[in-house]
């Protein structure tokens, strides 16, 4: 049966696309096609058919002239007529829109095969060549067109006969003619099934394009907003996969950051009283203080109530500002918090703000959770400086608005010459020592001041301005 198959497919093609989604676009395909080619067509034979008349007819003095200037003329009127047609689209929209085509291609036939009579120098293998030219216009499959030359054909019969022509010879024309008309339909079912393996190949690509986007929507919402933000950046600007992507995001790498440290004092005690503290007071803070970070271009961990955050952009001096942003903003936010919560405990937190190189990135591997964090001696040094604050007569010294920072950091806030009001600690002055970190013997504090957090603000505004004149020269 798959032989009979073949055979219907063959003389049917269109069929193959009739019950897929694409069958009303392989019809406007077919419309969009027929009309170029009508148009090509009778935009030629107009100036064709009175060129003839002109250079052949009038020279050769056919005879009698007046039935040779009518016909001439009378085509080139048919071919323009069908050229207006196909040039008005309310026109060749309408659902028979091949009928003038096909009606002015059967005249065309007709006439040709009259002028053997006329004259009979005219040979009649032009009559042929005039059906396979109006097999190839009309553009249908391979039964249709098979019909379409028999039909033509039998009206050019009798005017074959009364030219007292050899039917032999006219008949082995015709089959030659049936021939060449199955050569030349014969691509049409190729055109189909190229057609149908086209879009079935942009089908498979956009579900593919949706699986990627809806995966990597998946990863997204288990990723910090900066890493989703590279990734994204990556599959649509870098054109990467979202395999690549990921591995490009995530591969553990050498950079030198900046540290923010903060986790909430108390915490414990807190817990006892668990609906209120955790689910009224902590995860709300916890959360504002995260999305606070991701604005600044942090990448936060939490680990319960502690909030660690590391900032890895190219440039060591962004990086420090972005952390002290963050660093006041996360401040703000739980002074703000504290003041506004009634009969709730209150939420103590320090923040601590460090700076050098790192490991950072997917430290936990593929094989099991994903863990995006830093490994180096920032990290460290400020796990090791939050025990240390917890110190009776550090204690003393520090308030809720305070940024505890680093000696590093504070250097660099020198050499950038930020007016920013600080506070030198001397760790041995109060009889402290950081575990580990016995030569550091100083730390700062950094006011979440408004001169100083105007400081910063007024610093970014210029960052932006001197990257935006850059890009303008480039």
């Amino acid at each position: 049966m798959m032989w009979l198959e073949k055979i219907f497919f063959y003389l049917f093609p269109s069929l193959l696309v009739k019950d897929t989604p694409w069958h009303r676009e392989w019809s406007h395909q077919e419309r969009r096609e027929f009309i170029f080619t009508a148009r090509i067509f009778f935009a030629v034979a107009a100036p064709v058919y009175l060129a003839h008349y002109f250079f052949l007819d009038v020279p050769l003095n056919l005879q009698p002239q007046e039935l040779w200037r009518n016909y001439r003329f009378a085509m080139t009127a048919l071919a323009l007529v069908c050229l207006g047609f196909y040039s008005w689209p309310w026109m060749y929209q309408r659902r028979f829109f091949k009928a003038p085509a096909l009606i002015a291609c059967w005249i065309f036939c007709y006439f040709q095969a009259r002028t053997i009579i006329w004259y009979s120098e005219v040979p009649y293998l032009y009559s042929f060549i005039f059906v396979l030219i109006s097999v190839y216009i009309i553009r249908s499959s391979m039964l249709n067109s098979l019909i379409l030359s028999c039909l033509i054909i039998g009206s050019l019969w009798q005017t074959f006969m009364e030219a007292g022509l050899d039917m032999t010879m006219v008949s082995s024309a015709a089959v030659v003619t049936l021939t060449f008309t199955v050569f030349l339909r014969s691509k049409y079912l190729s055109e189909v099934k190229y057609f149908i393996a086209n879009h079935q190949r942009i089908e498979a690509q956009k579900r593919a394009i949706e699986i990627n986007l809806e995966f990597t929507d998946q990863i997204r919402s288990f990723l910090p907003k900066e890493i989703s933000r590279r990734l994204d950046n990556n599959i649509r600007h870098e054109k990467m996969t979202v395999v690549q992507a990921i591995d490009d995001v995530l591969r553990p790498k050498k950079l030198n950051i900046s540290c923010l440290f903060s986790d909430i004092r108390g915490f414990t005690q807190g817990t006892k009283n668990l609906e209120e503290f955790i689910g009224n007071g902590v995860m709300p803070n916890v959360k504002a203080c995260t999305e606070a970070i991701e604005h600044c271009s942090g990448i936060p961990r939490k680990i319960g109530d502690l909030i660690f955050a590391y900032f890895d952009d190219s440039s060591e001096k962004v990086n420090l500002l972005n952390a002290i942003m963050a660093g006041m903003d996360v401040a703000k936010i739980n002074y703000r918090f504290n003041r506004s919560s009634r009969n709730m405990p209150m939420i103590s937190r320090h923040i601590l703000i460090a700076m050098g190189p790192a490991i950072v990135g997917n430290l936990g591997g593929y094989n099991s959770s994903v863990e995006i964090t830093a490994l180096g001696s920032p990290v460290n040094f400020l796990s090791r400086l939050d025990d240390a604050s917890k110190h009776p007569k550090l204690k003393e010294q520090l308030s809720e608005m305070d940024l505890i920072i680093s000696s590093e950091a504070a250097e660099t806030i020198k050499a950038m010459r930020l007016n920013l009001q600080m506070k030198r600690i001397q760790l041995k002055q109060l009889g402290l020592e950081i575990r580990d970190f016995s030569e550091v013997d100083e730390i700062w504090l950094l006011p979440v001041s408004e001169d100083n957090y105007s400081v910063v603000v007024q610093f970014f505004k210029y960052l932006e301005q001197y990257e935006k004149s850059k890009l303008e020269a480039a």
